[in-house]
């Protein structure tokens, strides 16, 4: 069998793209927001948000410049490690490298499309 590294995340931006260029070629950076809602022990509706750093490279990025802070947003990709070192501590984060990003239609722009 072979081995698969994919993750699909549905959630809304943090905050608006970061664009990045350097040798290498075009970088964007941004953060997702996915929200779970859970019932507590005293049956109480709690929620978590987790966030997600993702970054895109290549064509993506110029369809990611048009996403702005609070979009909802349709991401798949695969995950990647890395480890820093700093002050003499090791960081690992993991990251979504985006393979799409898929901009989802707001509610009213859907119910306008209906009529």
């Amino acid at each position: 069998m072979r081995d698969t590294n994919k993750v699909e995340i549905k959630g809304r931006l943090g905050q608006d793209p970061k664009v990045f260029i350097n040798q290498a070629g075009k970088m964007v950076l941004i953060q997702v927001a996915t929200h779970q809602s859970f019932m507590d022990q005293d049956g109480k509706w709690q929620q978590k948000t987790t966030w997600h750093q993702v970054k895109a490279y290549g064509r993506t990025v110029d369809l990611v410049k048009k996403v702005k802070k609070g979009q909802e947003v349709l991401i798949k990709g695969r995950l990647e490690n890395a480890t820093i070192e700093h002050s003499g501590k090791r960081f690992t984060s993991t990251n979504v490298i985006a393979t799409s990003i898929e901009i989802v239609p707001s509610r009213s722009v859907q119910k306008e499309q209906r009529k």
